[in-house]
């Protein structure tokens, strides 16, 4: 069933699953492409909310094209992962999105998500003005993709 932990001790909360998708700076992004071929690439996001995330790509990327013909993806992140040597495991915190991709077409919409990424990942490392001028050039060239969460589920491995 999609959306369970297998082992349910190590399943934590939805709200617990929300904080590691906001707090990781990447994932995984798990798309299919038209022969029905598994596809995956790492990238960061942002979680507007939380049952939305937002990711970019150039807009002639294999991504792309694999969620304009199927638009079920998944996206997994993975923080705080420590080798325990002496235990022969790994403690860790895990997060799986299952859910809807679209690419956003209208351009207010791509403008405000450009900058929700800008703002996570370069913030004030860089002058707004240069940043403005950075998006404005590009983005004509980049596919914002938005992800609704179905499915969002947890775990620690410990």
């Amino acid at each position: 069933m999609r959306g369970k932990i297998t082992r349910g001790e190590y399943a934590l909360s939805r709200i617990e699953a929300v904080s590691i998708v906001k707090s990781a700076d990447y994932g995984v992004l798990a798309t299919v492409n038209a022969k029905g071929e598994p596809s995956v690439v790492a990238l960061n996001h942002v979680m507007i909310n939380d049952h939305t995330l937002i990711f970019h790509g150039r807009s002639d990327g294999e991504k792309i094209k694999n969620i304009k013909q199927n638009p079920n993806v998944s996206f997994f992140v993975i923080a705080d992962a420590e080798l325990v040597a002496e235990r022969f495991t790994t403690v860790y915190k895990s997060a799986v999105a299952h859910g809807i991709a679209v690419i956003v077409e209208k351009d207010n919409k791509k403008r405000e998500y450009a900058n929700a990424l800008m703002n996570r990942f370069v913030g004030n490392l860089a002058p707004e003005r240069l940043q403005k001028n950075y998006i404005a050039k590009e983005l004509p060239r980049v596919s914002i993709i938005e992800m609704t969460i179905q499915h969002l589920t947890a775990k620690a491995g410990s």
